[in-house]
C-alpha cells in the first residue's frame, strides 16, 4: 500500500542559529537553493541572510529572533530542504504549512515565486519591526 509524502512546513518560532548547516555543507542542492534565495532577501534587506543565519561563533542554543533575519530564513531553510528531497526523487502529494510555512508550500504549489515570496517575506518583517510596538511572539 502506497502512502502519500506529505512535506509539512512549521512558522515563527522554529528557527535557531544555524539551522540546516550541516545540509548546507554537505548538500549541493540545498546550498545552491540557499544561496539563490539569500541573494533574492538580499535584494530586499541589504544584507545577507545566511550571514546572519550562519554567523561563526553562533551556537544553536543562541538566540536568532531578530525577524528581519528569522521571517526569510525559515522559508530559505524548508525551500531548500525539500527541493533537496525533491532532487532526491521524493516528490510531496500534499503540501502543509502552519504560520510562515504557508509561504513555504506556496512556493512549491507553484502559486508564489520563490524570489518574490522571500522579497514579500523581507517586507512583511520590516512593517511588523517599524509598527509602534510591533513584533512578534512565538
Amino acid at each position: 500500500m502506497n502512502r502519500p509524502v506529505v512535506f509539512q512546513f512549521s512558522g515563527q518560532g522554529s528557527q535557531y542559529s544555524g539551522m540546516g548547516a550541516a545540509l548546507y555543507e554537505s548538500e549541493p542542492v540545498f546550498r545552491r537553493v540557499m544561496d539563490r534565495l539569500d541573494a533574492a532577501a538580499a535584494d530586499e534587506l541589504g544584507e545577507s541572510v545566511l550571514a546572519a543565519l550562519y554567523a561563526p561563533g553562533r551556537g544553536r542554543a543562541e538566540p536568532f529572533d531578530d525577524i528581519a533575519f528569522t521571517h526569510p530564513a525559515i522559508v530559505m531553510v524548508e525551500l531548500a530542504a525539500a527541493e533537496t528531497l525533491i532532487a532526491d526523487g521524493i516528490e510531496p502529494d500534499l503540501l502543509l504549512g502552519a504560520s510562515l510555512g504557508e509561504f513555504t508550500a506556496s512556493v512549491l504549489a507553484g502559486v508564489l515565486d520563490a524570489e518574490e515570496c522571500l522579497r514579500l517575506l523581507v517586507r512583511q518583517a520590516a512593517a511588523l519591526r517599524a509598527a509602534p510596538g510591533g513584533g512578534m511572539l512565538a
